[in-house]
């Protein structure tokens, strides 16, 4: 019977993030990256795509995932969690001032 329940457990873990979550994740990056972005002021669109690109990045890393489209179930808290933490890195940010300065 452990068997079985074990393995309920790691199909419910493994079935693909529901639209509804999955859709929440994408508005919650933007969310994020908007409050983020107000810190370095008026952002033009190539400076909002480096943000993406750093927060799309670390959630691909923490979850083992090539791709957001490859999230699972067992991702979610996760992902939720690192994105509302989440603050660009030092070379991110770097790259932000250097494109003020262009």
């Amino acid at each position: 019977m452990k068997k079985v329940e074990t393995r309920v457990e790691d199909l419910e873990e493994n079935q693909v993030i529901p639209q509804g979550d999955y859709g929440y994740i994408g508005r919650r990056i933007s969310q994020r990256v908007t409050e983020v972005g107000h810190g370095f002021g008026e952002l033009n669109s190539k400076q909002r795509g480096e943000l993406f690109r750093d927060v799309n990045n670390g959630v691909k890393r923490i979850a083992g995932v090539g791709s957001r489209s490859q999230l699972r179930t067992k991702h979610y808290q996760k992902v939720i969690d690192f994105i509302n933490d989440w603050e660009p890195s030092t070379a991110t940010k770097t790259i932000l001032r250097q494109m003020k300065e262009e």
